[in-house]
Protein backbone atom coordinates (compact mmCIF):
# COMPACT_ATOMS: atom_id res chain seq x y z
CA UNK A 1 0.00 0.00 0.00
CA UNK A 2 1.34 3.53 -0.62
CA UNK A 3 1.19 6.44 1.34
CA UNK A 4 1.64 9.73 0.86
CA UNK A 5 2.67 12.34 3.64
CA UNK A 6 1.58 15.51 2.11
CA UNK A 7 2.70 19.00 2.88
CA UNK A 8 5.01 18.52 5.93
CA UNK A 9 7.59 20.91 7.97
CA UNK A 10 10.72 17.97 6.77
CA UNK A 11 13.76 18.13 9.23
CA UNK A 12 16.13 15.79 7.07
CA UNK A 13 20.08 15.39 7.27
CA UNK A 14 20.59 18.53 9.00
CA UNK A 15 18.00 20.75 6.84
CA UNK A 16 14.52 22.11 7.29
CA UNK A 17 12.23 22.66 4.38
CA UNK A 18 8.37 21.51 3.29
CA UNK A 19 7.66 18.53 1.35
CA UNK A 20 6.19 15.50 0.94
CA UNK A 21 7.26 11.28 1.79
CA UNK A 22 5.97 8.82 -0.17
CA UNK A 23 5.61 5.76 1.66
CA UNK A 24 5.59 1.87 0.04
CA UNK A 25 4.83 -0.71 2.12
CA UNK A 26 5.66 1.25 5.12
CA UNK A 27 9.23 2.35 3.69
CA UNK A 28 10.38 5.62 2.45
CA UNK A 29 10.17 5.14 -1.34
CA UNK A 30 10.93 9.05 -1.56
CA UNK A 31 10.99 12.81 -0.44
CA UNK A 32 9.95 15.47 -2.68
CA UNK A 33 10.54 19.20 -1.79
CA UNK A 34 7.61 21.58 -2.36
CA UNK A 35 9.42 22.60 -5.19
CA UNK A 36 9.41 19.22 -6.98
CA UNK A 37 6.76 18.58 -9.48
CA UNK A 38 5.37 14.92 -8.67
CA UNK A 39 2.53 12.36 -9.12
CA UNK A 40 1.42 9.69 -6.87
CA UNK A 41 -0.99 6.54 -8.09
CA UNK A 42 -4.68 6.65 -7.69
CA UNK A 43 -4.91 4.37 -4.93
CA UNK A 44 -2.20 5.65 -2.91
CA UNK A 45 -3.43 7.07 0.03
CA UNK A 46 -3.03 11.36 0.78
CA UNK A 47 -2.38 12.09 4.70
CA UNK A 48 -2.02 15.89 4.78
CA UNK A 49 0.12 17.07 6.98
CA UNK A 50 0.33 20.96 6.93
CA UNK A 51 1.95 22.34 9.88
CA UNK A 52 3.23 19.16 11.48
CA UNK A 53 6.34 18.35 11.97
CA UNK A 54 8.19 14.99 10.19
CA UNK A 55 11.19 13.32 10.75
CA UNK A 56 11.58 10.59 8.46
CA UNK A 57 14.62 8.96 9.12
CA UNK A 58 14.39 9.06 12.98
CA UNK A 59 12.15 5.68 13.75
CA UNK A 60 15.14 4.01 11.69
CA UNK A 61 18.11 6.09 13.54
CA UNK A 62 15.97 4.40 16.92
CA UNK A 63 16.05 0.82 15.49
CA UNK A 64 19.70 0.89 14.69
CA UNK A 65 20.42 2.16 17.97
CA UNK A 66 18.69 0.10 19.70
CA UNK A 67 20.23 -3.12 17.58
CA UNK A 68 23.85 -1.65 18.71
CA UNK A 69 22.87 -1.77 22.34
CA UNK A 70 21.82 -5.67 22.29
CA UNK A 71 24.73 -6.36 20.71
CA UNK A 72 27.18 -4.69 23.07
CA UNK A 73 25.28 -6.96 26.24
CA UNK A 74 25.46 -10.04 24.29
Amino acid sequence: MKKLIHKAEIVNEGKKYKGSVLLENDRIKAIYTSDEHFSVSADTEIIEASGMLLLPGLIDCLLYTSDAADEEDS
